[in-house]
């Protein structure tokens, strides 16, 4: 059982990580949505983590229960630099949380669009394409084994970073 609220986070993202990862078959096109979804799952999950982590020193970061990340990363990039142990690891957190595949994959989450406007490519619900045509995240063509392999590898070292950033968050916290 987690013990923090980062340690349930990080669990649930290591969780859809796995399952991403055994949900890529290359041979099955239908699979790909399904491990691009756990992807931006554990990226969304792990970067959760963070905010909560980060509160035990004192960056505190709200979020809403959606999948859009913008504003979690942009409170980390508007938080206060002061002179002490915590901006090494603001600086750390805002570095990994630039890296424009976190943006890529949150766009990807299913989202209701507005009145009159097309629905997005997403991993969960029939979005509409350039040309207007209906397309399933399941159909092929719609994702790549390519696009899936590159997100579930990505996701996996943003998970494996934050841990080291969550690490370091508690040493400096325990060193307080």
């Amino acid at each position: 059982m987690p013990s923090t609220p980062a340690d349930g986070w990080l669990t649930q993202s290591a969780s859809d990580h796995w399952a991403a990862k055994r949900l890529l078959d290359p041979d099955d096109s239908q699979s790909f949505c399904h491990a691009v979804a756990k992807s931006q799952q554990s990226v969304e999950k792990t970067v959760k983590a963070i905010v909560f982590a980060s509160r035990q020193i004192g960056i505190t970061i709200n979020f809403s229960y959606s999948h859009n990340l913008d504003a979690v990363i942009q409170g980390f990039n508007r938080a206060p630099r002061k002179k002490h142990k915590r901006t090494d690891v603001l600086n750390r957190i805002c570095g990994l949380l630039g890296d424009p595949q976190i943006r890529v994959l949150s766009a990807l989450a299913p989202e209701r669009p507005p009145p009159g406007s097309h629905w997005k490519r997403n991993t969960e619900y029939p979005f509409q394409d350039d040309a207007s045509k209906w397309v399933a995240p399941a159909d092929e063509g719609a994702f790549s084994f390519e696009e899936a392999k590159r997100f579930e590898r990505f996701s996996e070292r943003l998970f494996l970073d934050a841990c080291k950033i969550i690490s370091a968050i508690r040493r400096s916290k325990a060193g307080a």
